[in-house]
């Protein structure tokens, strides 16, 4: 029996093609999925903070603690009220609108 073995790596297009070729139409759409999933966590990571429906005081904030992406952000979860200026009212909104909106679409 084999074993799943999960890898990150670049190909071809022709190589993609060549291996869809001996792939069931099953494994062909796990694939692609893993891939889609793969694709949307790297642009959710990469999303500048400017696109997320923050207020202008709170993207000020971020942007003076130099957090330019989505991605950036997510790494300060626990320390977000320690930004200089960062209220509990700052803190409640970047919970709604990033930490459980991302956390929800990564699950």
């Amino acid at each position: 029996m084999g074993k799943n073995i999960i890898a990150s790596v670049t190909i071809t297009e022709e190589q993609f093609y060549a291996i869809l070729e001996e792939v069931s139409v099953e494994e062909a759409r796990i694939i692609a999925g893993m891939m889609r999933k793969k694709i949307d966590e790297e642009l959710k990571e990469k999303t500048p903070i400017e696109y997320v429906d923050l207020s202008e005081r709170v993207l000020k904030i971020l942007q003076e603690a130099k957090i330019i992406t989505v991605g950036e952000l997510l790494q300060y979860e626990e320390d977000i009220a320690k930004f200089r200026n960062m209220g509990p009212v700052g803190v409640k909104e970047i919970k709604e609108k990033v930490f459980d909106v991302y956390k929800k679409q990564k699950a």
